[in-house]
């Protein structure tokens, strides 16, 4: 009887024991949860949904893709339910996919062992900073002269102002790619979450779809109403305009 209780006794005091660090692991959770959901991501804080496509090359050269993609944008921005709509070919927090730019900045030498700075970049249409909620505190956004024979142009988060630029105003101000082009800076946008939630601020340039083609896009659809409504319409507006482009994601932010 004594061993009997001595065992039941030793199996309560280990059920006790795991219950604590069980507890404890779901407070812990619970608060680093907490603390995600408290941190200000720069966007999307308005019901926004997301709709990922590849314009196939086979079938749009450059020039027919642009086009294909400007009449999309208009005839979503005008359905209903729909606030506003852009685009973008790399999302913000996208932990799938990473895209950068390698630049130099006059009077900053770059890191030992390299011959340029390497900054998170995506390319974007004009539309997507509204329809993202991430506002544009200097100069201007992307317009339609910035062709893709003209200067080129970029927008910076401000994070990259501060480092490259500070107590100045980036506007104007010029940085160079490895292959010695000038890039023109026309804007700077306050700064958004890039890789994770969690991370310090981090240098971003926004280069224009105009002048940086690409096939793969990622629409962002602010809507006035429910997300999922906004998701079918996107949808079916680009089954009606091209019933073979391949819709790769759609899902709500």
């Amino acid at each position: 009887k004594r061993r009997r209780f001595s065992l039941r006794n030793t199996l309560v005091s280990g059920q006790v024991a795991a219950s604590l660090v069980l507890l404890v692991g779901a407070g812990l959770f619970f608060r680093s949860f907490q603390a995600f959901q408290d941190e200000d991501p720069g966007f999307g804080t308005e019901p926004t949904a997301l709709l990922t496509f590849v314009v196939s090359g086979d079938r749009y050269n450059r020039e027919e893709g642009r086009l294909f993609l400007r009449t999309y944008l208009d005839r979503l921005s005008d359905a209903p339910g729909v606030a506003a709509a852009g685009v973008i070919n790399n999302i913000h927090m996208n932990t799938t996919s990473t895209q950068t730019i390698n630049l130099n900045v006059d009077g900053f030498e770059p890191p030992p062992g390299r011959g340029a700075w390497e900054i998170d970049r995506a390319t974007a249409e004009p539309g997507f900073f509204g329809a993202a909620g991430i506002s544009i505190l200097r100069g201007r956004n992307f317009q339609d002269t910035d062709v893709p024979d003209g200067t080129s142009v970029a927008i910076v988060n401000q994070a990259m102002a501060d480092r490259f630029w500070p107590d100045q105003d980036a506007v104007g101000k010029v940085f160079r790619r490895q292959s010695g082009e000038e890039v023109l800076i026309v804007g700077v946008a306050e700064t958004a979450k890039i890789r994770t939630i969690g991370e310090a601020p981090r240098p971003f340039v926004y280069q224009p779809f105009s002048q940086n083609y690409s096939s793969f896009l990622t629409v962002v659809i602010k809507t006035t109403g429910l997300p999922e409504d906004a998701l079918r319409t996107g949808f079916q507006l680009l089954r009606d305009m091209d019933p073979e482009m391949l819709v790769v994601e759609t899902k709500t932010m």
